[in-house]
């Protein structure tokens, strides 16, 4: 199982910081009680070299960030950077943990005056009061830390960045003032224009995809048609609830079917919940249509599991040795044929989950949940119908005006 994940950043030069950041990388992946940490901390780029890659994919993907803010970490420019980078992430991301640590006597005033260190002070949502903790207060700070549902912001952020590498800074600038975005000073302006972008794209979870088609109508020509398309399926489930993929998760986990009160059109919404708790490619989105027997439901996962020109032995030693979720869509009450009940028949899905264990079973309900059987588990937060209706059609006008660039 993935431990939570921690990313030190630092510019030990002393033989003290350098003592003391050993000591905070030991506490942290050493620690007891079931609490341990991934800690990732760099020790191979010397300042001066370009940021590199693997820095940013460490940075987009963590789920804490500790700043030890020594006078040698304070004018390093690398650290500099990385604290700008964790400030804008935070912004789009308030479950990012942000751990800020003082040494040699700097002062949250310095931090505060700081262009580049200033956006970690000004986070709205914290309370900056930078001090200097021991290694075990540290930990104290990150003792509620969990990994949480799959965040699709550290992968948009490095696509984004890849897309928009080779666009001229005065279109990108562009874009940021159609957006109205508020930006956080870094080192690297295109790096800066890039980022900004896709934060202020998937900031606000439930306008994401309204942002992104004002961005593609702003430089969607430039962008072209193929990234367009890959922007659109990274943004597609930033609407969905946190909380809601996580339930799913968990039910994936217990092994217990979910009922959903909403409509699916076109399996949009499953494959949005799918896409926010597990990622895009990790999981596979089988529709079973009226299909109410386990042969039938077989068929339809042999034709959706596997690559289309598997012979069907295979299809069927796949199925019941991958270890993806396997997610099976009922239809939405009003793609229901009348001569059939919404919800499948009990036994039928005990046989499902008995022989194929990584499957989640999906019912889509309409407008309101009915009176469930003890079986089936309503997801939790309900869904917003209003909101689901919304989200497809902002999608439909995004996907439309892509495909016609």
């Amino acid at each position: 199982m993935r431990r939570p994940k921690v990313f030190i950043s630092h510019s030990s030069k002393t033989p003290e910081s350098t003592a003391f950041l050993e000591q905070v990388y030991a506490a942290l992946s050493q620690h007891g009680d079931g609490q341990s940490f991934k800690v990732f901390l760099d020790r191979k780029i010397h300042a001066g070299e370009e940021w590199h890659k693997e820095i940013l994919e460490e940075l987009c993907t963590c789920d804490a960030v500790v700043i030890l803010l020594s006078k040698a970490a304070f004018n390093s420019p690398w650290v500099r950077q990385e604290a700008a980078f964790s400030a804008m992430r935070r912004y789009g991301d308030l479950a990012l943990k942000l751990v800020v640590v003082t040494l040699d006597d700097v002062t949250a005033q310095q931090i505060q005056d700081c262009p580049y260190l200033g956006g970690v002070a000004r986070l709205h949502d914290i309370q900056f009061q930078p001090k200097h903790k021991t290694p075990e207060e540290i930990i104290e700070e990150l003792a509620d830390l969990t990994i949480r549902p799959y965040s699709p912001l550290g992968d948009l952020l490095l696509k984004m960045s890849e897309t928009l590498e080779y666009i001229k800074p005065a279109t990108l600038e562009r874009a940021i003032r159609l957006l109205d975005c508020n930006c956080v000073a870094t080192l690297n302006w295109n790096t800066h224009l890039a980022h900004t972008l896709a934060l202020s794209v998937a900031s606000e979870q439930y306008k994401a995809l309204e942002n992104l088609s004002a961005l593609m109508k702003g430089i969607g020509h430039v962008v072209g048609q193929e990234k367009a398309r890959t922007l659109l399926h990274m943004v597609r489930h930033l609407w969905v609830s946190s909380d809601a993929a996580a339930h799913l998760s968990n039910a994936h986990t217990q092994r217990i079917p979910i009922t959903v009160n909403g409509f699916n059109p076109e399996d949009f919404t499953a494959g949005s919940f799918a896409d926010r708790a597990w990622g895009k490619g990790n999981h596979w989105l089988v529709p079973v249509g009226h299909c109410r027997d386990m042969g039938a439901i077989e068929e339809a996962m042999r034709q959706s599991v596997g690559l289309r020109t598997m012979p069907l032995r295979y299809k069927d030693k796949l199925l019941k040795t991958i270890s993806e979720p396997i997610l099976l869509v009922f239809p939405a009450p009003d793609e229901v044929a009348p001569d059939i009940d919404l919800l499948p028949d009990e036994n039928l899905l005990k046989d499902i989950m008995g022989k194929y264990p990584t499957t989640v079973i999906f019912i889509p309900v309409g407008e309101t949940s009915p009176d469930c059987r003890p079986d089936l588990q309503p997801i939790e937060p309900a869904l917003d119908v209003a909101m689901e209706d919304e989200q497809y059609l902002n999608y439909c006008k995004v996907k439309q005006y892509i495909e016609s660039m």
